[in-house]
């Protein structure tokens, strides 16, 4: 058995896979006498999630749902990297009891065998309430996380005995040259005029992502994806949006049309997407 297993136990799955099954108590305000005060445990200026009174099953409804996912990725960012630095303290009150004492376990065994765990959180790719079932007086909400977490662990000569900490330095130097490349590329765009003297950025329309969100398991969805310029198109820039699944072949569709281009498919695309 590899130390990644050793140590990670139940989250190290999710790190190693990507995604992790995460329920959490807090969000009712429930005490068991197990919980310590959240505001305390999470030196946050804002509670992480704000207090909802009498929620069930019921009003479990699509607002809710939004407000519960915001504090479930803060949490769950929490979770990995104070179990990573061996912080237990910081997120008794958002596990359960006999998920807190594995990763206490854990973290004693990593201090008995002189080792220490570095965890690099990315980012969450994406977060989706699978499921939320009333079970006495607490609503139990299950949440699965798609995220890139990247760890290596130490012994005590501080040498690296599993992962690859020079690997994460490349990938970062790698991701920063194509962000300034194409940084670069909108700010030619943007500084050279047609003949109107408008901007050549309003008229061009880039995409600027892939086809693949992992490329360790070629995963196609929850694609990242920036589109620039294009206001002489009626695009609407500065926007963060999130469609929910909808296929990147969709907004293919949705610059043809707005070029002028009537296209009724391009691929495995279900309609023109025209919200852009």
């Amino acid at each position: 058995m590899s130390y990644s297993f050793e140590y990670i136990d139940i989250i190290l799955l999710a790190m190693i896979a990507g995604f992790i099954f995460l329920r959490l108590r807090g969000i009712l305000g429930k005490k068991t006498g197990y919980e310590e005060d959240i505001n305390q445990s999470f030196p946050h200026e804002e509670p992480i999630v704000k207090p909802v009174v009498k929620l069930n099953a019921e009003t479990f409804d699509e607002n809710a749902k939004k407000e519960f996912l915001k504090g479930a990725k803060i949490a769950y960012e929490t979770i990995v990297t104070s179990f990573s630095e061996g912080k237990l303290k910081d997120i008794k009150s958002l596990l359960a009891k006999d998920v807190y004492d594995q990763f206490d376990q854990a973290v004693k065994d990593r201090k008995t065998k002189n080792l220490s765990s570095n965890t690099t959180f990315i980012g969450i790719n994406s977060a989706e309430i699978k499921n939320h079932e009333q079970n006495n007086n607490m609503l139990e909400v299950t949440v699965e996380f798609i995220s890139e977490i990247i760890s290596h662990i130490k012994d005590k000569e501080n040498k690296t005995i599993s992962g690859d900490p020079e690997k994460i330095k490349k990938l970062a130097k790698i991701d920063q040259f194509y962000s300034e490349q194409f940084a670069h590329f909108l700010h030619k765009l943007s500084t050279t005029k047609e003949v109107d003297g408008s901007r050549l950025l309003d008229h061009c329309m880039i995409v600027f992502g892939g086809g693949i969100s992992d490329g360790n398991r070629h995963r196609h969805s929850d694609l990242p994806v920036l589109l620039a310029g294009g206001q002489a198109h009626g695009l609407t820039n500065g926007r963060h949006i999130d469609y929910g699944g909808v296929p990147m072949t969709n907004l293919y569709l949705g610059i043809l049309d707005r070029a002028g281009v009537k296209a009724s498919q391009v691929g495995d695309s279900t309609g023109v997407l025209s919200d852009i």
